[in-house]
């Protein structure tokens, strides 16, 4: 079994999915406007209603879990990308802290 996945790992998955879903949510956009058009151009009542209960409410309700979706893989994207940052600020500054004792320590022997 694998261990936890590497933040900057995490960062790809998320944005992948962001995609994913982006390309959902216009799909699904295409075709409730194809149905509003179908409802439109329906003659009775009825049928517009019909169309409307079988076909377009169900696509809106869909179209609500893609947008939904997409909004908490965005919410967990800024978080992961907060804590890369944070972990690369911690690296950079223990790399920091390693060169300055290095360079004093290489001082003291040049000095003596």
């Amino acid at each position: 079994m694998s261990g936890p996945m590497k933040l900057v790992d995490k960062i790809e998955y998320l944005r992948k999915n962001m995609e994913f879903y982006t390309d959902c949510i216009e799909k699904q956009q295409k075709i409730i406007a194809n149905y509003e058009r179908d409802m439109k151009n329906a003659q009775s009542k009825a049928a517009k209603d019909r169309i409307n209960k079988v076909q377009i409410e169900p696509e809106k309700a869909t179209l609500r879990i893609y947008r939904n979706t997409q909004k908490k893989l965005y919410g967990e994207l800024r978080i992961v990308e907060y804590l890369a940052l944070e972990q690369q600020e911690k690296e950079s500054d223990a790399s920091r802290i390693v060169c300055l004792l290095y360079t004093s320590d290489a001082a003291d022997d040049l000095i003596g």
